[in-house]
């Protein structure tokens, strides 16, 4: 093992010891390898008590051909500038790829990673993945989302004229719960 799984599994091992067998009969097990956490169903949105919290997802680089797997061609990527004017889109970022963001698992086995429609996408960081476990065993949660964003895209001025830019795609994880 590398000093990194090292740490983390210094880090997440009290955690996951102390959830084995307490969230049982829940929509999802306890985290242990193989086994995962399931989107939940959303409460109603208008619920003041939902609270929100959002973790970046480390690692989407070497996850890259998993991450294409996801992408959707955007059609308004291949408008013109005087089109996207009459759309609408003047000064907006009109991305090459839409990507599909379900269903969401979160995975633990030398680290918490997190995978969108079967696809591994990268993991929540060694800093994070505590918290997060920590969430998952004292709150109930409400729902586990995941989105990738980003990647290629363009803008319009007013004039029409599209500047193509270059971005690499990102991702995060947003666990909601009372």
């Amino acid at each position: 093992m590398g000093p990194i799984k090292d740490a983390l599994k210094r880090k997440i091992e009290p955690q996951k010891q102390a959830l084995e067998g307490k969230i049982k009969g829940k929509i999802y097990d306890a985290l242990s390898p193989a086994e995962s956490l399931i989107n939940k169903v959303r409460p109603d949105e208008n619920d003041g008590r939902l609270k929100r919290e959002q973790f970046p997802v480390i690692g989407i680089y070497y996850h890259m051909g998993e991450v294409g797997d996801l992408a959707n061609f955007n059609t308004e990527y291949d408008l013109s500038g005087a089109e996207l004017v009459k759309a609408g889109k003047v000064m907006q970022k009109v991305f090459r790829y839409k990507y599909t963001n379900k269903p969401v698992e979160l995975k633990q086995d030398d680290g918490l990673w997190v995978y969108i429609a079967g696809k591994c996408v990268g993991c929540i960081s060694t800093d994070d993945a505590p918290h997060v476990l920590d969430l998952i065993q004292k709150k109930d949660v409400k729902f586990i989302s995941a989105f990738v964003y980003g990647g290629p895209y363009k803008v319009v001025s007013e004039n029409g004229d599209a500047v193509p830019m270059d971005d690499q795609p990102k991702a995060r994880v947003t666990i909601g719960y009372v």
